[in-house]
């Protein structure tokens, strides 16, 4: 079995030393490495369109035509849906008695869940300032220490 030496410390920094020396590059390997830098320079300027920009451009304008065509279609649905409650309501005037009860009872419930609605929003907000208050004092006390 055989047993691997290992260097002292003195042995280790002096062949830190030694390889710390300059290594010479031979001149026609530098002016080669020179020019393949040169052209790789000059290929960077002299393109105009690479394609990251093109797709960015690409993606700009089609991100542009969907936000127009989507208020476009917003509006037009806007409009038609203002005409069909327009139309509702001349409707319901011509309604029987029992359905017109039928409507007012349907009113009256979603009045109902609009009000319990707006208490749970009250009371969610009163908690969101409790918790703000609290995390105020959390932090000053976090600050002092």
């Amino acid at each position: 079995m055989e047993t691997k030496k290992i260097i002292s410390d003195e042995e280790f920094q002096q062949l830190c030393r030694t390889a710390k020396e300059k290594v010479e590059i031979p001149q026609m390997f530098e002016n080669k490495l020179d020019t393949l830098i040169d052209n790789f320079a000059k290929k960077e300027k002299t393109r105009f369109f690479s394609l990251p920009k093109i797709a960015v451009w690409a993606g700009s304008i089609a991100a542009s035509l969907a936000i127009i065509l989507s208020i476009g279609f917003y509006l037009k649905n806007s409009e038609t849906e203002h005409q069909y409650a327009d139309n509702e309501q001349i409707n319901i005037e011509n309604l029987s008695a029992a359905d017109r009860e039928k409507v007012v009872e349907a009113h009256r419930v979603i009045m109902l869940v609009s009000q319990n609605y707006n208490k749970g929003l009250n009371s969610l907000s009163k908690a969101e300032n409790q918790i703000q208050q609290l995390q105020s004092i959390v932090n000053k006390s976090f600050n002092k220490k």
